[in-house]
């Protein structure tokens, strides 16, 4: 068995369902994005020796694939697979809500660095902005985008913020 399939070497590429599209389209662009964050989200995983912080960064790579999924599905066929709703940005602001009350915030731009685990939830963050700026160029375009995928990583940010600073904290 081989990994490669010679189908993307014309610069084309499968959506969920056979739909071929090229490997710039937005739609590419905001998967790659996704995956991105996800990957970040891992390395920040395996650097956190808190579980209190792992958990919720596993679940964030499960709500990160289900999006990605869902983006890639273009909602022209079922996957199986839950959306995105209002659930999961209720879980995100349990979270941010929840950390809040163990920190104290800074009152000041803090630059990323001071320390590796929170240098790297920064970076989480940088690039989850990334992804909602690409969801919300796809939800202003004719492509059907699910609201809540917006507002998922409008919280998601906040919570990696909030982790980050709390990170520093410990």
């Amino acid at each position: 068995m081989t990994i490669f399939t010679r189908r993307g070497d014309e610069g084309l590429t499968d959506l969920w369902g056979g739909i071929r599209v090229r490997k710039d389209d937005p739609i590419i662009e905001m998967l790659g994005t996704l995956d991105e964050v996800s990957a970040f989200v891992g390395l920040a995983r395996s650097a956190v020796v808190n579980d209190e912080v792992k958990a919720p960064l596993l679940k964030i790579q499960d709500d990160l694939y289900r999006i990605m999924v869902e983006i890639a599905s273009k909602k022209k066929k079922t996957t199986g697979i839950k959306h995105i709703d209002s659930d999961d940005v209720v879980w995100l602001e349990k979270q941010i809500e929840k950390y809040e009350h163990e920190i104290s915030l800074p009152n000041s731009f803090i630059p990323a660095g001071d320390t590796y685990k929170g240098a790297l939830l920064d970076v989480c963050r940088t690039v989850v902005r990334r992804a909602e700026r690409f969801a919300v160029s796809l939800l202003k375009s004719e492509r059907e985008v699910n609201k809540d995928i917006c507002v998922y990583l409008n919280r998601l940010s906040s919570l990696l913020y909030i982790l980050r600073v709390f990170m520093d904290a410990k």
